[in-house]
C-alpha cells in the first residue's frame, strides 16, 4: 500500500474521545508494559489495543536492534582486536569498532525514539495511523 495516499484518510476515531483511551495510547509507547496492560485491559477499545500493538511493536523492535548491535559490537571488538595485536596500532582499531558499532546502534536507536514520538502524536491527536516504515506491516500482521 502506498502510505502516502492513506495518510489523509486517518482521523479521530469515536473511542479515541475518551481521555482515558488517548492517555493510555500515548503511554503505551515509552513504557511498553503500559501497552501490555492496556491491550489486556482495554480489549473492547480498537483505539488502545491498536496503539498499544504498535508501541509493544517498536520495543520489541528496539531490544531486537540493541541485541544485534551488541553482537555486532563484540565481534567487531574481537576482529579489531585481533588486527590491533597483528599491527601493533595500540588499540586503535579496537576504538573504532566501538566507534562504529556505537555509532550505528545510536542511530538505529535515534530512529527507534522518533517512531515513539510519532506514535505519541498520532495516540494524543486521536487517530489510528500507522507508524511510518513499520506500522502498515504491524497493522497486517494483527488484524487478519
Amino acid at each position: 500500500m502506498d502510505n502516502m495516499n492513506n495518510q489523509q484518510n486517518y482521523g479521530p476515531v469515536p473511542d479515541s474521545q475518551d481521555g482515558g483511551n488517548k492517555a493510555l495510547a500515548a503511554l503505551a509507547y515509552p513504557f511498553w508494559l503500559v501497552g501490555l496492560i492496556a491491550f489486556l485491559v482495554k480489549k473492547d477499545s480498537a483505539y488502545v489495543k491498536f496503539h498499544s500493538i504498535q508501541a509493544i511493536a517498536v520495543a520489541v523492535i528496539g531490544l531486537a536492534v540493541s541485541a544485534v548491535m551488541t553482537v555486532i559490537g563484540a565481534i567487531l571488538g574481537v576482529i579489531f582486536g585481533l588486527m590491533d595485536v597483528m599491527l601493533g596500532a595500540n588499540g586503535m582499531l579496537g576504538s573504532l569498532a566501538t566507534v562504529l558499532s556505537g555509532g550505528i546502534g545510536g542511530i538505529l536507536g535515534l530512529g527507534i525514539l522518533v517512531l515513539q514520538i510519532i506514535g505519541i502524536i498520532n495516540a494524543v491527536q486521536g487517530t489510528m495511523k500507522p507508524l511510518p516504515i513499520i506500522g502498515e506491516k504491524i497493522d497486517s500482521m494483527f488484524n487478519k
